[in-house]
């Protein structure tokens, strides 16, 4: 009953992501078993981010390289970036973009409504057709802008678990 009581926390505080019978967790930020655009290849395995931001988190905070697949969200073309740490190796195109649309997370968790909105955009042009010139609701970030972002986000929580155990 414990680990029942235990998971149901974690899920209504949104800290993972459960199955619709809520008995099995799905994702923990940053990673899902759900499918997604943004797929990650680390060490051998293939994953999946729940965002842009998300997967540009994971090399920084387990310190490994990842090669991310991801498309723009405008153009559908396809975006690929190699990462090591906080450093982006490669990225193509070279001009990737990450925008965010800023709202309040809806229904069972934030991986489901305001993660589908952080995403991926092929250049500078694109990025500034998808912002639209709404400063107040979308957000646009250059790759190394993004990392930062995610890693000043997940590592506190990171941290916060790590002492806790």
């Amino acid at each position: 009953m414990q680990v029942d009581a235990a998971l149901a926390r974690l899920g209504n505080d949104d800290l993972v992501v459960l199955s619709a019978d809520r008995r099995d967790i799905l994702g923990a930020y940053p990673v899902t078993s759900e499918i997604t655009p943004h797929v990650l290849e680390v060490n051998g395995h293939s994953i999946h981010a729940m965002c842009a931001l998300d997967a540009l988190a994971v090399s920084p905070l387990f310190d490994c390289p990842v090669s991310i697949r991801s498309h723009c969200r405008v153009t559908g073309d396809a975006i690929t970036i190699r990462q090591h740490g906080e450093r982006i190796v490669e990225a193509s195109p070279a001009t990737v973009r990450v925008g965010v649309r800023w709202q309040a997370p809806s229904g069972d968790c934030a991986a489901h409504s305001l993660c589908t909105e952080m995403v991926f955009l092929k250049d500078v042009d694109v990025a500034a057709q998808w912002h639209g010139g709404d400063g107040q609701n979308h957000s646009l970030y250059t790759l190394e802008q993004a990392v930062a972002f995610g890693v000043d986000y997940f590592r506190p929580l990171l941290y916060a678990t790590a002492a806790d155990a």
